[in-house]
This record gives structure tokens, sequence and C-alpha cells, in this order.
């Protein structure tokens, strides 16, 4: 049974914990109103919770809990290229949005890499 690389794995955990930084730190006091602070601590609930698993230990790419954290995962991604779209719209500080955009892009570009075996 394959089991994801350590590496990949702490990579991506890593990324989700810049993320998970940026969205309870620079991101929600920059929201412009309650709203999008209330989604933006959803949207870092559900980070934590990836994290969470990942915590777990190493991950056999043939288990059902890989299979379960895949699709948490592709939900996730889902939505964090949703903030990506909406960023503009809730932070009038270019730096914190692009800050914000870039960790996304990592989160996702590392995700690609644990979860394409």
């Amino acid at each position: 049974m394959p089991t994801i690389p350590t590496a990949e794995q702490s990579d991506y955990s890593q990324a989700l914990h810049d993320l998970l930084g940026l969205l309870l730190g620079d991101l929600y006091k920059a929201a412009d109103t309650q709203e999008q602070q209330d989604d933006i601590i959803d949207e870092a609930g559900d980070v934590h919770d990836v994290i969470t698993q990942l915590n777990q230990g190493a991950l056999d790419s043939d288990s059902g809990q890989f299979a379960a954290l895949k699709k948490q995962v592709d939900g996730v991604n889902k939505e964090l290229k949703d903030m990506k779209d909406q960023i503009d719209n809730w932070v009038k500080d270019v730096g914190i949005a692009t800050q914000v955009v870039n960790a996304i892009d990592q989160v996702l570009n590392t995700a690609a890499k644990v979860f394409t075996l």
C-alpha cells in the first residue's frame, strides 16, 4: 500500500498553517463586514479540520481515510478558489489580499502533490 511521502504531507500541512494564520490574523482584521469575518472564520475552521486530519500521521493512499480526506480537501479547495475571487471585495489592502491569494495558491499547489498519487 503506497504511503504519501512525508515531505509532501509536511509541505501541505505547513501551507495550511500559513494560510490559517493569515485568515485568522490579517484578513480577519481587514474584512469590511461582520458577514465577511464570519465567512473567514468558517473557512479557517475548514482549513483547521484538514490540518487535524493530516496530524493523524502518514496517509496510505489506498485507504478509506485517504479517500475521505481527499473529498474533504476537494471541497475546501473549491471554497478557497471562491475566496480568491472574493478577496478584492473583502479587503482594500492590496498587500493583505496578495498575501492571502499567494497562500491559497500554495495550499492548492501542495494539495495537488499530495492528492494526485
